[in-house]
């Protein structure tokens, strides 16, 4: 098995429940979509791609015009803040 290491740095938001929806979605966004959302539950990102449930504490990162949805977990394994 071989490591590796992402070359670039990546955009990423922690999603707060009903506290940093804009945030998040200036995530989506930079992958080029525009979807409408609501936050009555959970994150619900719809209307221009895969739908997307982002529930309170997931990470959200733009990868290569894409988004991926990690645990706190996760996202803590696969990342360290850019210098």
């Amino acid at each position: 098995m071989t490591t590796y290491h992402l070359k670039t740095p990546v955009k990423a938001a922690q999603y707060a429940y009903q506290h940093n929806e804009a945030e998040v979605m200036a995530v989506v966004t930079s992958t080029g979509r525009q979807p409408s959302y609501s936050n009555r539950r959970y994150l619900h990102v719809y209307n221009d791609g895969a739908e997307l449930q982002i529930e309170d504490g997931m990470w959200v990162v733009a990868i290569d015009g894409d988004v991926a949805l990690l645990t706190d977990a996760d996202f803590n394994t696969l990342f360290t803040p850019a210098p």
